[in-house]
């Protein structure tokens, strides 16, 4: 069951930008395990992250596996 949900708006072989609500725990060099559609889960580390008002926020992640 994932922990956080978000919308993926763009996609690569190396990485992944995706919209969520606001959240505290996601910052720029942390590394976790997320899953993109029916791709096995894999660990990405954050690499750049933009607030866009007080609820929502876009992550970019780089794929680590």
């Amino acid at each position: 069951t994932p922990a956080i949900t978000s919308l993926v708006f763009s996609e690569s072989y190396g990485g992944c930008g995706v919209v969520m609500l606001l959240s505290k725990n996601l910052q720029v060099g942390e590394i976790c395990k997320i899953q993109i559609g029916e791709l096995a889960p894999m660990r990405g580390e954050v690499v750049w992250r933009t607030q866009l008002d007080d609820q929502v926020m876009k992550l970019g992640f780089k794929l680590l596996d």
